[in-house]
C-alpha cells in the first residue's frame, strides 16, 4: 500500500479546489481536517468506498441516536453526524490522491450522501415528536401536540425539498449530457470537472447554496442546541426547502426550455 505524505493530500485537493471555496465551513473547517485524517487513514485502507461505507453507518447512527434524545442526548447525534461529514471529504481526499476517481466512486459517495444528509432532518423531527421535546429545553414553540406535529412536518418538509431540488437539478443535467452525448469526457478529466457557478460573484447566491451545504447545517444545528431552540432550526430550515423547490423547479424548467430542445 503506498503511503503518501501530508503535502500530496493537500496538492491533490487543487483540482476540486476552484468549486469547495464557494462554501467556507467546508473549505476553511472541514476539509482543513479531513485532510490530517487522510493522512492516518490511508495508511490502513486506500480504497476512498471502504471509507465511504464506514462513515455511512456512522452517519446512519447518527440520524437513528435522534430517535432516542432523552437517552442519548441529542449531541451524540450531531457528533456522529460531524464525523460522516468529515469522513466525506476524506474518501474524496484518497480517491485523488491515489488516483482512484471512477464514476462508480462518484456514484456512491452521492447515494451514500444523500440518505445522510437528506434524512437527517427527519429523524430529528421524529425525535422530537416521539419524546417530550421540554425534557433537554431543546424547543421554544411549546411542547404541546401542536408544536410537535409542526416540528415534525418541518423535518418531513426539510427532507422532500431538499430530494426533490436534487431530482430536478440531476434530471436537468442527465438530459443534457444525453443531448450532447458526443462531447465525450476524456480519461483523466472526472477530476478536472469541479467548477465554480457563474452566479458566484453574487452574494444572494452563495447565501442560497451554502443553507443547503450539510457542514453548515451541523454547525447551526449545533449552536441551535446549545442555545435550546433545536425547533426553530428545524422550522427555518423547512421555510428555506419549500423556496427552494419552487425556485429550482422554475430555474430548470427555464433552462430545459432554453437548453434541452
Amino acid at each position: 500500500m503506498a503511503k503518501y505524505s501530508l503535502a500530496q493530500i493537500k496538492g491533490a485537493y487543487v483540482q476540486k479546489k476552484d468549486w469547495e471555496w464557494q462554501f467556507p465551513v467546508s473549505y476553511y473547517l472541514f476539509r482543513p481536517i479531513s485532510f490530517y485524517l487522510t493522512y492516518l487513514v490511508i495508511r490502513i485502507t486506500d480504497s476512498p468506498s471502504c471509507v465511504a461505507w464506514v462513515g455511512f453507518f456512522i452517519g446512519l447512527l447518527g440520524c437513528l441516536s435522534f430517535l432516542f434524545i432523552p437517552h442519548l442526548t441529542i449531541w451524540l447525534g450531531i457528533i456522529l453526524l460531524i464525523i460522516f461529514a468529515i469522513l466525506d471529504a476524506v474518501d474524496g481526499n484518497i480517491a485523488r490522491v491515489s488516483k482512484n476517481v471512477t464514476y462508480y466512486g462518484k456514484f456512491l459517495d452521492g447515494i451514500l450522501g444523500v440518505v445522510i444528509e437528506g434524512s437527517f432532518c427527519f429523524w430529528l423531527g421524529l425525535g422530537l415528536y416521539l419524546n417530550p421535546i421540554d425534557l433537554h429545553g431543546l424547543g421554544s414553540l411549546g411542547s404541546g401536540d401542536e408544536g410537535k406535529l409542526l416540528v415534525f412536518l418541518s423535518g418531513v418538509i426539510i427532507m422532500c425539498g431538499r430530494l426533490y431540488s436534487a431530482i430536478f437539478q440531476g434530471s436537468y443535467y442527465a438530459n443534457l449530457i444525453r443531448k450532447n452525448q458526443n462531447n465525450v469526457i476524456s480519461e483523466g478529466s472526472i477530476t478536472d470537472a469541479f467548477k465554480s457557478s457563474t452566479y458566484r460573484k453574487y452574494r444572494w447566491y452563495l447565501l442560497f447554496i451554502n443553507l443547503n451545504a450539510f457542514n453548515l447545517q451541523l454547525i447551526i444545528l449545533a449552536l441551535c442546541a446549545a442555545l435550546k431552540i433545536v425547533d426553530l432550526f428545524l422550522f427555518f430550515f423547512a421555510i428555506y426547502y419549500l423556496f427552494r423547490l419552487l425556485a429550482t423547479m422554475v430555474f430548470y424548467i427555464y433552462r430545459a426550455q432554453k437548453n434541452l430542445y
